[in-house]
């Protein structure tokens, strides 16, 4: 078995996240959203521009307006307005962000890679610290188990 701890706050890769720029070309090739359409969203206060460069005067927009953007995309073409599309998109992030809250208040994570490549994650005791709390994702799913606390 193989240890790693998954810890957020000193992951570069957030970094790198955080000041990643995409312009509005680059966002419709991505999500098949029309620039013009983009602009309308903008417009509407939908999505918002991460700044313009001073010599092109180019949008450009963050990782998370495209996760965005697909977002609305998707719920646009199971037909919902764009209104709502929108306020569905929202929705989908603020249980991610709800995620993220969970395991950044669980920052030491350990995950261990088991023989038959399926995975434990290890989230540590449960509140009242009698209950080891593991979750399992294997080629069946994902499930979670809750087994007493073994004193070392």
């Amino acid at each position: 078995m193989s240890k790693g701890d998954f810890i957020l706050e000193k992951n570069p890769t957030f970094s790198i996240v955080e000041n990643l720029n995409i312009s509005i070309g680059d966002i419709s090739d991505l999500t098949k959203v029309s620039p013009r359409q983009l602009r309308y969203w903008e417009e509407k206060g939908y999505i918002h521009p991460q700044k313009c460069s001073h010599e092109s005067k180019q949008r450009k927009y963050s990782l998370y307006t495209l996760i965005k953007v697909f977002h609305v995309k998707q719920f646009l073409d199971e037909g919902f307005t764009l209104k709502v599309a929108v306020q569905k998109a929202e929705e989908k992030k603020q249980k991610r962000m709800a995620i993220g809250s969970f395991f950044k208040e669980r920052a030491e994570v350990e995950v261990i890679t088991l023989a038959d490549q399926s995975y434990q994650i290890d989230f540590g005791l449960s509140d009242d610290g009698e209950y080891q709390v593991l979750g399992i994702v294997n080629q069946t799913g994902v499930s979670l188990k809750v087994l007493p606390r073994q004193e070392n």
